[in-house]
């Protein structure tokens, strides 16, 4: 604890620029040792009530929207990907677990995450736009909601089915599958995930 005399203005934000500001308001010179000045710290006892500094506010608590993912042609279960925007401020919202359509350093913009079944994301206060893909055959769907803090909204997309292909023998297939090194997700997850919501029949590994 003993060095140099520390040299600290009321401007600085680190640790013992905030202990050198504290000396400096309680009449005590700018040159003290750290010990000094953490001594000159006061603690809190037994009893003491701890009061919020005025003009700080705590972020409102988030609201969750979630729904069921369906094949509107047979009313099963599917895996589609979708994108959650807020139509304020044109933020795409994503699911901390969630599997995504891009890597983070994607410069496009276009975030989309993957959902098998069922979606859940939880998102500040606001209104919503959320669009929901599955491959070429399925229409898209989307719809808008109000997401109101600490609250759930349910919102359930049931994709139509525009061409039933495999009545005519035809299936779609992706040759050509690799992945940036970047990613964060499972691979193996990201392999199972994938070609079921893009409605791929055949992925060569």
């Amino acid at each position: 604890w003993k060095g140099a005399p520390l040299h600290c203005t009321p401007s600085r934000f680190l640790l013992i620029g905030r202990l050198c500001y504290i000396s400096l308001a309680m009449g005590m010179g700018a040159h003290l040792s750290r010990r000094e000045i953490l001594n000159s710290v006061p603690l809190l006892s037994c009893g003491a009530v701890l009061v919020p500094l005025s003009g700080q506010t705590s972020p409102a608590p988030k609201g969750v929207i979630r729904g069921a993912l369906r094949d509107g042609a047979t009313g099963r279960p599917v895996a589609a990907k979708i994108r959650v925007t807020n139509l304020a401020t044109g933020e795409a919202h994503v699911p901390a677990s969630a599997i995504q359509t891009m890597p983070k350093k994607s410069k496009s913009g276009v975030r989309y995450f993957y959902a098998r079944d069922a979606y859940e994301v939880a998102v500040p206060p606001g209104r919503y736009q959320i669009e929901v893909v599955r491959g070429i055959c399925h229409q898209p769907a989307m719809a808008e909601v109000d997401a109101e803090s600490g609250s759930t909204r349910e919102l359930h997309f049931s994709l139509p089915l525009l061409w039933d292909l495999h009545k005519f023998g035809w299936y779609s297939g992706n040759t050509h599958t690799h992945y940036n090194v970047d990613i964060e997700e499972c691979v193996d997850e990201r392999l199972r995930m994938v070609p079921q919501a893009e409605a791929v029949d055949v992925s060569v590994i």
